[in-house]
């Protein structure tokens, strides 16, 4: 009968284990250290470390985000040089 629970404990630590690593799996943590966390520690700590990191998809946003601002920024830099090379040579002109 008490190989029968710690069997049954022992299943649903792997089972809840491998939900852990499933979560973390879209998440930046990454399945296996979700689950190898969860598996020697407990699967609440790796459901807990997987949900604290952040997500795949946001992380590839916030990327694109900051690619568009850093291109934009040279572009305003660049659009702010030139008109103070066209005013400077106004001014010379005048």
């Amino acid at each position: 009968m008490i190989n029968f629970i710690k069997m049954g404990i022992v299943f649903f630590w792997i089972v809840f284990s491998f939900v852990a690593g499933y979560v973390g799996s879209k998440r930046t943590f990454g399945f296996w250290n979700s689950f190898l966390l969860s598996l020697f520690l407990s699967p609440l700590v790796g459901l807990i470390c997987a949900f604290s990191s952040k997500r795949i998809e946001d992380e590839e946003f916030e990327y694109e985000l900051l690619k568009n601002q850093r291109k934009h920024q040279r572009y305003f830099e660049y659009s702010l040089r030139k008109n103070k090379i066209i005013q400077t040579y106004q001014l010379q002109m005048n």
